[in-house]
């Protein structure tokens, strides 16, 4: 199903500089996991990638304009927001795997929330299936060598 994805990516701050002596130190800052990560999809019919990308938005607090007033009954209907925590997935994992399909290191994105779907282009130019874009934002992510759960061995 995923036709390509993006890997994350760490920067560092410069955390400031000391003088000492006629020479000027400087140390690392903060490090931040940067910018999202795209998922490229495809859409088959059997499994229709966009409908469950629709429905986990909707999970998420997005009400369609058109449902506001099916419900007016209700006063909690009005005040949904989106929420990341009511996304039905606390985490992603991204798996590379070897030729054999061994897993060779997971990348694991924790607290996504999905912020934009591209729901792909119709064409009869062509015989491609369709695609489905999904963008992640996340608050940090995690390297785990072959899902064993733990990060790889630190250099020696």
């Amino acid at each position: 199903f995923v036709r390509s994805t993006g890997v994350p990516k760490l920067t560092f701050g410069e955390g400031g500089a000391y003088k000492f002596l006629g020479h000027e130190f400087r140390f690392p800052g903060s490090p931040k996991w940067e910018g999202e990560i795209t998922v490229k999809l495809v859409d088959t019919i059997d499994y229709n990638m966009a409908q469950k990308f629709v429905d986990y938005v909707r999970k998420a607090g997005y009400v369609y304009p058109s449902k506001f007033n099916e419900s007016a009954g209700n006063p909690e209907y009005y005040r949904k927001t989106i929420s990341k925590a009511k996304f039905p997935f606390k985490q992603i994992k991204i798996q590379r795997l070897n030729a054999d399909g061994g897993i060779i290191e997971t990348w694991v994105l924790n607290n996504p929330f999905i912020t934009k779907v591209m729901f792909g282009n119709a064409s009869y130019d062509d015989e491609k299936l369709l695609e489905v874009d999904v963008t992640f934002k996340y608050d940090w992510a995690e390297l785990r060598d072959k899902d064993s759960g733990n990060p790889p061995a630190f250099p020696t």
